[in-house]
């Protein structure tokens, strides 16, 4: 038999992200933490306590009830830091610098590629490298072409100024 949380649905459960909320499980426990994400599959939560990251699976979730709807700035940020995949970009970097040695790496290795906007159009513009040109700042339709640049640009020196 579904819990009453499973039959609220993905969209209550997504407008629940930043929000700190206590949930009641089917064995009696009480978890309190900031929401991180809902599975819209199993409607399981992630639950971040501190550093202290929990997973409640959602047939083990009674009810749920938020103690702050206002969203704590610092715990998004650690939200953010905890589970991003993207490496944090160096502010100081010289975007312009590293555009431009990427742009002559492109070039050394015989790929058509030409600037576009901020960022860089490769392959015909099959391929973009958007800001701050990393591999994972990639984006294509074609996946074997995108994952040819990016095998190019992770295999690009590194820079020894």
């Amino acid at each position: 038999m579904a819990s009453a949380w499973s039959l609220l649905g993905p969209a209550h459960w997504s407008a629940l992200t930043h929000t700190r909320v206590a949930v009641q499980t089917e064995n009696g426990r009480e978890l309190r933490g900031h929401v991180v994400t809902v599975d819209p599959v199993t409607a399981s939560l992630v639950l971040l306590d501190g550093a202290e990251v929990r997973v409640v699976l959602g047939h083990a979730v009674k009810q749920v009830q938020i103690l702050d709807q206002d969203p704590d700035p610092e715990q998004i940020h650690l939200m953010e830091a905890l589970f991003s995949h993207n490496p944090p970009v160096d502010p100081g970097q010289d975007l312009d610098r590293t555009r431009t040695r990427l742009l002559d790496w492109i070039r050394l290795n015989l790929v058509p590629v030409e600037t576009q906007g901020a960022g860089l159009a490769v392959a015909g513009g099959v391929v973009t490298v958007n800001p701050p040109f990393r591999d994972q700042d990639c984006v294509g339709l074609n996946q074997v072409v995108l994952d040819r640049v990016q095998r190019l640009i992770r295999s690009q020196p590194q820079d020894q100024d």
